[in-house]
């Protein structure tokens, strides 16, 4: 019955007396299905199975949710929950019984051939909107093979950060290892935490390119956007692995925190990435001209191209 999941997928309901439609399980209230939207709520749901027309409470003056749920709600649940009572207030319910309509179709109708195009693009990969794996990113960098793997993890969105733990059902606080300060996220804790920051502005050297790191949605983003860097060949190397050896040692460092509890500071990652680097350069027969000593006293010099052997 390989054609019910797509099928699903394209059916989504225009709300009228909520008699026929899953409050949880149907597609009516955005994109996807509240449980999917909203993991950690559906966790506490009483009835997983209940009707829209069960929760929803109306009257000649308002519209009220009565969302029950199997106990009290611990802190990192409360956005979803307020995500949720957001989207619920936006819902306009018409006049009569509920409506299906077919999402992959302009008229709101079922056809057979808008089904079959869905089945090809899905059969092939394809979309409206193509977008390309950046396998250079990934598959053609000097780096160990393991590392190649993490890096391709992370840019699927499947590295276990906190926040893909906690909307797979697990019962976690949500506050970052590193900064302790925000909830994490892998664009939280790569890019935009604090002692991430920190890392970014002092190995960069370059306020320019510093810059761009608020503006990156993704760690994709950043490594697509990473600029190439001229000059003698230490200075190319160093520069294109500089990024994946920042994320690798944040990596290293947040588990070491979560797992045992060990600390950091920001100097220390900072050796430690040099420490990658240099190991990482390993591979190029121009290592054997400069020595380690040269990342920890010359790095400036090395990004700017001033210093050759």
């Amino acid at each position: 019955m390989k054609l019910i999941a797509p099928f699903k997928q394209g059916v989504s309901y225009r709300l009228g007396d909520g008699q026929h439609i899953k409050f949880w399980r149907d597609n009516w209230a955005g994109e996807l299905a509240l449980e999917t939207q909203f993991p950690l709520i559906f966790r506490l749901a009483v009835d997983k199975e209940v009707r829209v027309c069960d929760v929803r409470m109306s009257d000649a003056d308002s519209v009220s949710w009565n969302v029950m749920l199997r106990r009290n709600r611990y802190d990192w649940e409360e956005q979803q929950m307020n995500d949720l009572a957001a989207l619920l207030d936006q819902v306009v319910a018409e006049e009569g019984d509920d409506l299906w309509v077919w999402k992959w179709s302009r008229t709101g109708q079922f056809s057979v051939k808008t089904m079959y195009v869905k089945l090809r693009e899905l059969e092939t990969g394809a979309s409206s909107y193509p977008i390309a794996f950046p396998y250079k990113v990934v598959w053609c960098r000097s780096i160990p093979l393991n590392i190649k793997f993490f890096l391709w993890t992370l840019m699927l969105g499947r590295t276990l950060t906190l926040d893909r733990l906690i909307n797979m059902g697990i019962a976690l606080p949500p506050v970052c290892f590193m900064c302790g300060m925000a909830n994490e996220s892998t664009t939280h804790l790569f890019l935009h935490c604090s002692k991430a920051l920190q890392l970014w502005a002092s190995l960069i050297q370059s306020p320019f390119i510093f810059s761009n790191l608020f503006g990156m949605d993704s760690i994709q983003e950043w490594l697509v956007a990473w600029p190439e860097r001229k000059g003698p060949e230490i200075t190319r190397w160093i520069w294109n692995l500089l990024p994946v050896a920042v994320i690798w040692v944040i990596w290293k460092n947040r588990n070491d925190k979560a797992f045992r509890d060990r600390e950091f500071s920001v100097s220390k990652l900072e050796k430690e990435i040099k420490c990658t680097i240099w190991y990482w350069c390993g591979v190029w027969t121009g290592r054997k001209h400069y020595f380690f000593r040269d990342l920890m006293v010359s790095w400036k010099d090395i990004l700017q191209g001033d210093l050759i052997r």
